[in-house]
């Protein structure tokens, strides 16, 4: 999925599009179900994994967090941070080109950066969002 698409089932343009990748899958539903709902500017998909050879595919690569208008990106920051909180779990984060590293001990000194590139993303001019 593209960083930024046109995504008529959402209602609208995305602004700027999280990927967000969890290694335990009983933690990756759970953060599933505490993303969706959180904003309604903001829709929550599972992307699968490519499936390896001789393999039903059944895993769940990363959780495309998509943000469209009014600051949904930093609303779906601030819910996210909620959840690392209460984890000890890592979370690697993607926004276009840049990588974020989260463990639950740091989520107050990278979170601002997260929430510093997606405001960035969101106020680019379309042709510079990626």
């Amino acid at each position: 999925m593209p960083a930024l698409a046109d995504r008529g089932d959402q209602g609208g343009d995305v602004q700027v599009e999280l990927k967000v990748y969890v290694e335990d899958a009983a933690e990756f539903e759970d953060l599933r179900g505490w993303m969706t709902g959180q904003h309604p500017e903001v829709a929550v998909t599972a992307v699968p994994r490519p499936p390896e050879p001789y393999t039903q595919g059944s895993l769940w690569d990363f959780l495309s967090v998509a943000c469209g208008h009014d600051g949904a990106g930093a609303a779906a920051v601030g819910a996210l941070a909620i959840w690392i909180r209460s984890r000890v779990s890592t979370v690697r984060i993607e926004i276009g080109e840049k990588k974020f590293l989260v463990k639950g001990r740091d989520v107050e000194g990278i979170l601002p950066k997260v929430v510093e590139a997606v405001k960035a993303l969101e106020e680019a001019p379309g042709d510079e969002r990626s």
